[in-house]
Order: structure tokens, then C-alpha cells, then sequence
């Protein structure tokens, strides 16, 4: 979900990870996108996780 995107990303934790312009950059991207109707993150890994849980009910 967005908000879990957003409490990492203003975590020390994701500012030692990805460096602190690139954790707040990703922060505003995804609070931007939630201010827009947003639930989900909407980056390659998300987008793609999001589609497999989507689908889990069609693999047998």
C-alpha cells in the first residue's frame, strides 16, 4: 500500500539504504500519487507484485 511506501521512505532506515535525495524523492513521488487517488506504489517491482496478487486465484 502507498502509506507503507511513504513511512519508508521517511524512515533513517531507507535514507541510509537509497541515500536521504533519493529516499525523499521517491517519498514525494508516492505522496503525489496518493494525493491522486493512488493505493498502491506504482514502481516496476509494486506494480508487478500487485498483478501476481491480482491473478493468484487463476494458478492452479
Amino acid at each position: 500500500m502507498i502509506d507503507e511506501t511513504i513511512d519508508f521512505m521517511s524512515s533513517p532506515t531507507a535514507a541510509e539504504i537509497f541515500g536521504q535525495e533519493t529516499a525523499d524523492s521517491i517519498r514525494t513521488h508516492a505522496e503525489e500519487i496518493k494525493a491522486q487517488g493512488a493505493e498502491f506504489c506504482d514502481c516496476p517491482g509494486c506494480t508487478a507484485a500487485k498483478d501476481i496478487i491480482d491473478h493468484l486465484n487463476e494458478i492452479k
